[in-house]
Parts: C-alpha cells; sequence; structure tokens
C-alpha cells in the first residue's frame, strides 16, 4: 500500500533542515574520530547548505550546542568564527 503526504515548501524546508543538521552531526563524529583526515570541504558544504535551509540566529544556536560537544573548539570561538568576528 502506498501512501502519499504532500508538504508545503516550509515544511519541506523543515525536514531538509532536521536532516542536514543531523548528518552534519554524523560528519562532526567521523571528523572527531579521525587523526588522518580533516574533511574541511565536506565540513564547509555543510555549514554553507545549513546557512541557506535556517534563520541566522537559528544557525548560531546550532553551531554554538555542536560547538558544547566538539571536544577540539571552544563554542563562543567557533560562533564568533562563523560570525567572522
Amino acid at each position: 500500500m502506498q501512501v502519499t503526504i504532500e508538504l508545503d515548501d516550509e515544511q519541506v524546508d523543515d525536514v531538509l533542515e532536521e536532516g542536514l543538521k543531523s548528518a552534519y552531526q554524523t560528519h562532526l563524529m567521523f571528523v572527531e574520530d579521525s587523526e588522518e583526515y580533516t574533511f574541511e570541504e565536506l565540513d564547509n558544504a555543510f555549514k554553507l547548505i545549513l546557512k541557506y535551509f535556517m534563520l541566522d540566529k537559528d544557525y548560531r544556536k546550532f553551531m554554538h550546542d555542536v560547538a558544547k560537544v566538539q571536544k577540539k573548539y571552544n563554542s563562543k570561538r567557533m560562533v564568533e568564527a562563523e560570525g567572522g568576528l
């Protein structure tokens, strides 16, 4: 049995945003575990796409929250770096 669900553009964006946030957090786990690879291009691509789908304040909060659990970055410094400060 096939079920079709219609979503408006805002709902599609919300679904994509949540999927991207989850994928970015998974990406960061691999980066933290890898001493050999930095995955800088992929990291930058995730950030660019997340910025596109999120409001600026939501993006900053998400990056701040991610930085809290990331071992090698200070959350305030990561948010400042994203803001160009």
